[in-house]
């Protein structure tokens, strides 16, 4: 995957998480997965990334249950352009 795509999923996915307070954690990555025609889990992997490197925040205290919802904020918005060099 290029550096491009993977920064423009990862913004993608950072505003989808941020935006459906409604629904549990897993039917909306399950939603994106379906949405971005990704393999299915790939947006779990994308989602604990972005938690790692501090660009989602959740809390960590509690063990993380992606069948119910969770609180989950931005931190750092990912950047949209890639630099070029």
């Amino acid at each position: 995957m290029s550096q491009r795509n993977k920064i423009f999923l990862l913004d993608k996915l950072q505003d989808i998480v941020t935006k459906n307070k409604q629904l549990t954690l897993r039917d909306v990555l399950f939603t994106f997965d379906q949405s971005m025609s990704l393999e299915l889990g790939t947006s779990i992997t994308l989602f604990n990334h972005l938690v790692y490197k501090k660009k989602l925040k959740v809390n960590l205290l509690e063990k993380l249950d992606y069948n119910k919802y969770q609180s989950v904020s931005i931190i750092e918005k990912i950047e949209k352009q890639v630099k070029s060099g």
